[in-house]
């Protein structure tokens, strides 16, 4: 029987043999099918995938990207899995991560590196999008600007796995100083993670030519 997974640790639906394993177990599992369908998509899908990237968060054109995303999630599941559910910014998430490890095999150096915050793209701002809906990349743009070495060590780290645990650990004393004021941001392991793969992908291409420029 193939099995319905649900991200942030939302359990849909699972076999009664499934039901039964340590809590976590099946949040685990889901996690890493995500981490899994999102490299399929960028791998397969790649315009589809930038599209999603590159559209403002709670436009109209990230609202058809998801769509266009979606439709080919079942060409991605593993045999087992009948679906998963991953919100948008899961979703967005676990592309951005496939994204810069398939264009980074190996971390900059970040202490040679000019990493200061970047804006967010312009497309995004000036009132054309809800402004909360920009909160949680505003936040990461600033995090990931402020600790991309540990930043990148998250994102190299199996979801939900100890090392993950560890890794946000690690960042957690700079996070609170990054929250936009008087924004409401809620995040959990999942969130955190995809909010920071996203701000990578953006902020890491934009900082090495930089460098270069330099020497």
């Amino acid at each position: 029987m193939k099995a319905v997974l649900g991200l942030s640790l939302a359990l849909l639906a699972v076999p009664p043999a499934q039901a039964q394993m340590p809590g976590g177990a099946v949040a685990f599992r889901a996690a890493a099918e995500l981490k899994r369908v999102g490299a399929c998509l960028y791998n397969k899908y790649r315009g589809q995938s930038v599209a999603l990237l590159n559209s403002a968060p709670g436009s109209s054109e990230e609202a058809s990207a998801v769509y266009s995303a979606r439709a080919h999630f079942n060409n991605c599941l593993s045999d087992d899995v009948a679906g998963i559910s991953p919100d948008v910014t899961e979703l967005r998430g676990a592309i951005a991560e496939a994204a810069y490890r398939a264009t980074h095999p190996t971390d900059p150096d970040f202490s040679k590196i000019d990493h200061a915050q970047l804006p967010l793209p312009a497309a995004w701002t000036g009132g054309k999008v809800d402004p909360s809906a920009l909160a949680g990349p505003d936040f990461a743009q600033c995090a990931v600007a402020a600790d991309p070495q540990n930043a990148v060590a998250l994102i190299r780290t199996e979801p939900r796995s100890p090392e993950e645990k560890a890794a946000i650990r690690q960042l957690a004393p700079l996070l609170g100083s990054c929250v936009v004021k008087d924004s409401k941001l809620t995040l959990d392991a999942a969130f955190l993670r995809a909010l920071l793969s996203q701000a990578l992908y953006r902020s890491v291409p934009a900082w090495q030519p930089a460098a270069m420029k330099k020497n």
